[in-house]
């Protein structure tokens, strides 16, 4: 069913969802490939990819930004809103928990915050 309607397979998307919720991944057999998203405001937001601070083994295959498609360099610089594509090999699943937290929009603290504690 889910390759007719073009989908991920049902325990792979389960995968996702435990590698997002947990951070990391210590007990994979293979590689996964995940989807982020970088958010306005995330720590990721105006980086180079070189200047991640992936392990080797945790590689970003694809960049795309509404209908534009490419393979980033080193010297791609991730954007708000942009939507990368990552492999990762079983030893190098902290890469996961990186990337998350990179993509991920830091709270905004506001004035109104500190009145509500």
């Amino acid at each position: 069913m889910a390759e007719a309607l073009k989908d991920l397979p049902i325990y792979e998307v389960l995968l996702e969802r435990d590698l997002l919720h947990e951070g990391e991944a210590t007990d994979l057999d293979q590689p996964v490939v995940m989807d982020f998203t970088v958010q306005e405001g995330a720590l990721f937001e105006g980086r180079l990819v070189r200047s991640l601070g992936l392990p080797a083994g945790c590689i970003i295959v694809r960049c795309s930004y509404g209908r534009r498609e490419w393979v980033p360099r080193a010297s791609t610089r991730l954007e708000a809103n942009m939507r990368i594509t990552v492999v990762a090999e079983p030893d190098a699943s902290r890469g996961l928990a990186i990337l998350r937290r990179g993509c991920d929009a830091w709270p905004t603290i506001t004035r109104d915050t500190f009145h509500k504690a």
